[in-house]
């Protein structure tokens, strides 16, 4: 049976937020899951102790742990939640932390922002997942001009105080090595948070919540992992999501550029599919999994965004590598033909399988600012600012808020900028012998703007 763990953390001396306790005792109620408190710092490291309003509130749990101190607390043999001492006005809480995790194992620190990074890991393993679980308990820095605060402790404070964020991580455990981890983040003002289409509120009531839109891991269509799909098929039958966005849908394998040389890789992926290793082969697979995922999200709203494996074909045709490749040549010449009328030629090629294809599929520009909720959901995260490489460094300076994809290594920095992971196999042939920080991961959108990513854990994204 799977353990239910609401792991968040409070400030010293500063105030409780009440109907956020409230919200998460009801759900640790419906849930038989234990409340983990983790202490840290308010406007210095001499304020160590809490307030009495919360350890009142911390009394209404059934079975509520406080760590303090250098306390940790060990969930099974793969993650602990662990007090660091670190600063909570620290702009990147998680810094330093990935060569701990990589001795150590997946690590939940206490700091009222949300952040979530992986640490890279055999490819025979799983990454480990670094989590920081925002707060239970009102802002408390130096964060007003009082002539007696520097100007810099004065310039840390309000920047905390503007990323603080009353949230926490919800952690199941199904065994000594498997978890499920996510952050869920608290209306500020009502106290109410989502967790996997449940709306809980401090008045110990729920309801279904709306999920807006799915942004889905790289799809790679050929080489997406057969568990993934099947769980993201169960995701869009539990959760009816709104609109969904497609990654890097086409994989481009029939004309990719990193196989010319490599005769033998070629002959033997020929052997294997030889429809699907030519390029017509591999445009009628695609079209056909296309609509399979329409069908299966109830023919909502669907999005491709422009990613670099989808303009593998732009590329392929721009450089005439179609002038010598007997297999191919006939399609390259019909979609080198609809470039040539300004066409899209990967939507020409679906098209040309499925020509009944709805209205409510787009095919998104490069050039588009295609937002929902504050955040732009039209960006793969391939490119950067001014023709760099795209990061999610970047992605934050130059979005704000923004939702990503393109490294298949799923991030969130406070909930402003989100990446997905990967919908494919984890270990594929070109990642043989490398490290790796590939999970498979897509992202909920919940209505009101509120982001969540879930993890699919040997096709579970849940604990059952």
């Amino acid at each position: 049976m799977t353990k239910k763990y609401l792991i968040t953390c409070a400030q010293y001396n500063a105030r409780a937020n009440s109907k956020f306790l409230d919200s998460m005792n009801h759900y640790c109620k419906e849930h038989d899951a234990d409340l983990v408190v983790m202490g840290t710092y308010g406007k210095h490291n001499r304020e160590r102790t809490f307030r009495p309003s919360l350890i009142n509130k911390l009394a209404e749990f059934d079975r509520a742990h406080v760590l303090e101190g250098t306390q940790e607390m060990k969930f099974n043999t793969k993650i602990r939640a662990q007090r660091r001492m670190g600063y909570p006005q620290n702009a990147r809480p998680l810094t330093g932390l990935r060569r701990r995790a990589s001795k150590t194992g997946s690590l939940i620190i206490e700091n009222p922002k949300q952040y979530f990074e992986v640490a890279p890991n055999s490819v025979d393993d799983l990454p480990r997942l670094l989590m920081s679980t925002g707060a239970c308990t009102r802002p408390n820095y130096n964060d007003s001009d009082d002539k007696t605060t520097s100007f810099m402790r004065l310039r840390r404070g309000l920047n905390a105080r503007d990323d603080h964020t009353y949230g926490a991580v919800i952690l199941e455990i199904e065994d000594d090595k498997i978890f499920h981890a996510r952050h869920v983040k608290s209306s500020k003002k009502t106290g109410r948070f989502v967790d996997l289409g449940i709306e809980y509120f401090p008045d110990g009531t729920q309801r279904e919540a709306k999920l807006s839109q799915m942004i889905l891991g790289d799809w790679h269509s050929g080489d997406t992992d057969p568990q993934v799909r099947e769980a993201t098929f169960r995701m869009f039958s539990e959760f009816s999501p709104s609109e969904v966005y497609l990654h890097d849908f086409f994989n481009g394998h029939s004309i990719s550029h990193h196989l010319t040389k490599q005769v033998v890789t070629k002959a033997k992926m020929y052997h294997r599919d030889l429809q699907g290793m030519t390029l017509e082969g591999e445009l009628e697979q695609a079209a056909r999994e296309l609509e399979q995922i329409y069908l299966a999200n109830n023919k909502q709203d669907l999005y491709l965004v422009a990613s670099n494996h989808n303009e593998w074909l732009d590329r392929y045709i721009q450089e005439r590598r179609f002038a010598s490749d007997d297999l191919n040549f006939r399609m390259a010449v019909k979609l080198a033909d609809a470039m040539n009328e300004d066409k899209d030629p990967l939507e020409y090629g679906l098209r040309r399988f499925w020509q009944s294809m709805p209205n409510n599929i787009t095919f998104l520009p490069r050039r588009n600012d295609h937002k929902r909720w504050g955040y732009l959901l039209g960006a793969h995260g391939d490119r950067g600012k001014s023709g760099a490489r795209g990061s999610i460094r970047s992605m934050e300076e130059s979005y704000g808020k923004a939702i990503v994809a393109h490294s298949h290594t799923p991030a969130n920095w406070n909930n402003d900028t989100l990446v997905v992971g990967t919908s494919t196999k984890l270990d594929l042939p070109y990642t043989d012998g490398y490290a790796s920080s590939w999970m498979n991961t897509h992202c909920l959108m919940w209505e009101h703007g509120r982001p969540q990513l879930a993890h699919i854990i040997h096709g579970r994204y849940k604990g059952e």
